[in-house]
């Protein structure tokens, strides 16, 4: 109908396109595509901007696009949506890069395996405030961190064979200290937070939706099952 607001999904930390700003972007291995989508039946390639090597993740935020990769995490704008402007990165030991990004803070999971070749398993946070200057303010060990998603002051964090976790990262420099939750008889993958009370989970399970009513008592609504 006329006037009907326009739709297109909730992206997790592990997506490798987005659409913004009436664009599309999409990612390959070292690569950032951009799509005029302003008509919608005939989509429109306006750019393909290189961007490293071993890039996995795409995560829109404001005017940004926050790429992670397997050498660290480069920070894009869109201002100009069809011709997307680097603007900074942030390098850390090679390992796969899921990223999120809140307010001042991107979160960053770092995890190892034989397909990232790396032997860390963390949760960094990262200051971009200062959007040219993104800096390392704390660092956690995690189990094996894969996606996340932040709403407010919690952060729900997949941890593969291990599970989901969630934090009170209000203070990003005692997350560790302030887990409520864990949930640990699922495999995880990704997690998106479609509301205060909903998450959506995926793991080698299938799709499985929490009441995260009670931050300290996640409680499984549904699943539905895929099976390899």
């Amino acid at each position: 109908a006329s006037g009907a607001p326009s739709v297109t999904g909730t992206g997790g930390s592990l997506a490798r396109f987005t659409i913004s700003k009436d664009f599309l972007y999409a990612i390959d291995n070292t690569e950032l595509h951009t799509f005029d989508l302003s008509e919608a039946a005939k989509p429109n390639q306006t750019n393909t901007v290189y961007v490293n090597w071993g890039i996995e993740t795409l995560f829109p935020f404001e005017d940004y696009l926050f790429i992670g990769a397997n050498a660290g995490m480069f920070i894009y704008n869109n201002l100009d949506p069809s011709n997307p402007q680097y603007v900074a990165e942030f390098r850390h030991a090679r390992a796969c890069d899921p990223v999120f990004v809140q307010g001042d803070y991107a979160y960053v999971t770092l995890r190892d395996g034989s397909f990232c070749e790396s032997f860390t398993n963390q949760l960094d946070v990262i200051d971009i405030s200062s959007i040219y200057s993104p800096y390392l303010v704390a660092s956690y060990e995690m189990d094996n961190p894969h996606g996340l998603s932040v709403r407010g002051d919690y952060l729900y964090l997949c941890e593969g064979d291990y599970g989901l976790k969630v934090f009170d990262k209000s203070d990003p420099l005692k997350i560790e200290d302030r887990k409520k939750d864990h949930v640990k008889n699922i495999h995880a993958t990704d997690v998106i937070s479609l509301a205060e009370d909903h998450l959506l989970v995926i793991g080698k399970e299938g799709l499985m939706q929490y009441d995260a009513t009670d931050k300290d008592d996640l409680k499984e609504i549904s699943r539905i099952s895929v099976s390899n």
